[in-house]
């Protein structure tokens, strides 16, 4: 009797055709782009499967049409499987998913796309996010590529299958979205200075690691919404930035704390001229300790 499905494809960048040919049967599906979402219809074990594609750093924009459609009965959240993809600002950025309630993480299989798949090959602050990652979605996922794809799309349409039982058939319940979240980008800047400009940065992968860009079209201040960055713009440009790992040939002196992550900052115009860092400082009790 449940013949169609409703999934989220929920990632950073473009959409890989790699997935798309795991969910759908012989990888078969229609992409329609002409509405507000970007969707795919296919069949996935015979049964009809409605996909919707969402960047996940733009979802509560997205969101904003796809709450007048029924909610998904599962949710894929793909990642790649590298170090770089595991940084304090993934998990903030899918920490602030969990706005669309407590179930969210119910209805997700977290989607590895390539890299080694066990956790003891990381360490560090990148174990830590994704063994976060791990109990979050209560172990569901699954890793692409280690069998070939007629066994991938039968393992993984058979998860999808078992997820959306245990859940007793049910879709995810979409809250109602604040105005503050559903607001586009012209509403915010509105009610910032006028020389303030609060902007959601472009994911790209890049020299094998997600990166933000900042594409500027005049002067003023350009505050990231995700990692809360200030760029002081002269003009049109363009900034492409990243965090970067701790550099172990340059140890931190006893007593002193990092105030923040590392950042690698391009701007290929030149026409960055003052950066806002965002810092924490140690207060002086806890100094005096």
């Amino acid at each position: 009797l449940f013949t169609e499905k409703r999934i989220w494809l929920m990632r950073f960048g473009e959409t890989g055709k790699s997935i798309l040919n795991l969910i759908f049967d012989g990888g078969s599906y229609d992409e329609d782009s002409s509405g507000r979402l970007k969707s795919f219809k296919g069949s996935m074990n015979k049964n009809i499967v409605h996909l919707v594609d969402i960047d996940i750093c733009n979802a509560k924009r997205v969101l904003r049409w796809e709450k007048l459609a029924p909610g998904p009965h599962a949710i894929l959240l793909a990642l790649c499987l590298r170090e770089s993809q595991f940084t304090d600002q993934t998990k903030e950025i899918l920490e602030n998913l969990e706005f669309l309630g407590e179930k969210f993480w119910n209805h997700v299989i977290v989607v590895f796309t390539e890299g080694d798949c066990s956790i003891n090959g990381y360490t560090g602050a990148q174990r830590s996010v994704l063994e976060w990652i791990h109990e979050k979605c209560g172990h569901k996922t699954y890793i692409c590529g280690s069998e070939p794809e007629t066994t991938e799309r039968r393992e993984l349409s058979e998860k999808i299958e078992r997820m959306i039982w245990e859940n007793d058939l049910m879709h995810l319940v979409l809250p109602e979205i604040s105005d503050e979240d559903s607001q586009s980008p012209s509403d915010i800047l509105r009610k910032l200075d006028v020389k303030d400009y609060l902007f959601t940065p472009e994911v790209i992968f890049q020299e094998g690691q997600n990166k933000y860009r900042l594409q500027s079209s005049h002067a003023g201040w350009f505050h990231c919404e995700f990692t809360k960055l200030g760029f002081n713009m002269k003009g049109e440009g363009e900034v492409l930035y990243s965090t970067v790992l701790q550099d172990n040939d340059c140890p931190i002196p006893a007593n002193h704390y990092q105030a923040g992550p590392l950042y690698d900052i391009k701007c290929v115009q030149g026409e960055l001229s003052q950066l806002s860092l965002p810092h924490c400082e140690t207060s002086i009790g806890e100094l005096a300790i």
